[in-house]
C-alpha cells in the first residue's frame, strides 16, 4: 500500500517537474523572439504583445543588449 502510495507521488511530483521545464522552454523562446524584434527595431507594444513578456522584462532585455 504504502509503496504504491510513493509511486503516485513519484509521478505526480515528475508531471510537476514537466509543467515547469516546459514553462521554463517557453519563456526562454519569448526572450528570444524578444531579442531578435529588439534587433529588428520592433516596437516595444508589439513585442509585449507578440511574445506575452511584460513591458518590465522587454526593458530588461533592452538594457541587457546594450
Amino acid at each position: 500500500m504504502l509503496s504504491a502510495t510513493l509511486k503516485k507521488m513519484e509521478k505526480k511530483w515528475e508531471k510537476k517537474w514537466e509543467k515547469i521545464g516546459e514553462k521554463k522552454g517557453e519563456y526562454k523562446k519569448a526572450v528570444e523572439t524578444a531579442q531578435n524584434m529588439l534587433r529588428l527595431k520592433a516596437d516595444i507594444d508589439f513585442i509585449h504583445q507578440t511574445t506575452g513578456l511584460s513591458l518590465s522584462e522587454i526593458k530588461k532585455i533592452m538594457e541587457s543588449e546594450k
